[in-house]
């Protein structure tokens, strides 16, 4: 199943932007994936959204 991209899951903005710099300021170094620089532009593209 697709969700629509707008859906933001009745986060409110804030919410939002404070999930997305949770998620910019992990060390992903530490797993698997490696450092974000590494990940592979389609990968990241993916998961900037």
């Amino acid at each position: 199943m697709l969700l629509p991209l707008t859906n933001n899951g009745g986060k409110t903005e804030n919410e939002e932007s404070n999930l997305v710099d949770i998620f910019h300021d992990y060390d992903w170094s530490t797993t698997s994936l490696g450092p974000m620089v590494s990940w592979e532009p389609a990968f990241k593209a993916t998961v900037h959204h």
